[in-house]
């Protein structure tokens, strides 16, 4: 959730501004909705940047599941993203199995938690109707390619994302692969000087290869 990042996007903001911290649909301060789908929250991030950006193109940053739906939108609407960084996921299916998440969920819905608000800042109910399709989520048939400068950002100790998974490359030609030694799947809360070197490094080449002549 977008409160997760303050102090990663406070750190950034001092070399790139502005940062904008958006959650996801029914995660933090987000609006809930039952429709959960991919096709749903990749749509929200494209009208945010037409709308409230008047369709300026952004350095889109995802972690987890908002990096697949990071990585789906700059597959789908490339216009729109000037470059891609993707935390800790891949286009591949999540490793986890969808039915522990469900039992989890379950549980915490289970629980008498009745102060306002809601304590898990999440749509639980529209979390567990989508949970399959979100946990399944790869692109590996998506026919687009996005040919951006792209980082990939894993924790040397999380799984999620494989140096040899061939559609990395293939879906995103420009993107480079890159771990942060000691971080698991939170990359950015484990580690987070290394985690906003990495960023800005990524964000300096780019502006670099802009600048060039005949840079894009």
């Amino acid at each position: 959730m977008a409160r997760n990042w303050r102090s990663v996007a406070k750190s950034l903001a001092r070399n790139h501004s502005p940062i904008i911290c958006a959650d996801l649909r029914n995660h933090g301060d987000s609006p809930h909705h039952q429709d959960m789908s991919m096709a749903a929250m990749v749509g929200d991030v494209r009208q945010f940047i037409e709308q409230q950006l008047d369709a300026t193109p952004v350095h889109l940053l995802g972690h987890s599941l908002g990096g697949k739906v990071a990585m789906r939108t700059a597959l789908l609407h490339p216009q729109l993203v000037r470059s891609l960084i993707v935390v800790d996921a891949s286009p591949q299916p999540s490793g986890s199995k969808p039915g522990w998440f469900r039992s989890i969920m379950e549980l915490m819905l289970s629980l008498d938690l009745s102060r306002p608000p809601d304590p898990w800042r999440i749509n639980l109910p529209a979390l567990l109707t989508h949970i399959e399709e979100l946990m399944g989520c790869e692109l590996n048939s998506c026919q687009a390619v996005y040919d951006g400068p792209t980082v990939f950002i894993g924790g040397s100790k999380s799984p999620y994302i494989d140096p040899k998974d061939a559609s990395i490359q293939r879906l995103f030609p420009r993107s480079e692969i890159v771990f942060v030694e000691g971080a698991g799947h939170w990359v950015h809360a484990d580690r987070p000087v290394e985690f906003c070197s990495k960023v800005t490094q990524f964000l300096r080449n780019c502006a670099q290869t802009a600048a060039a002549p005949g840079g894009s």
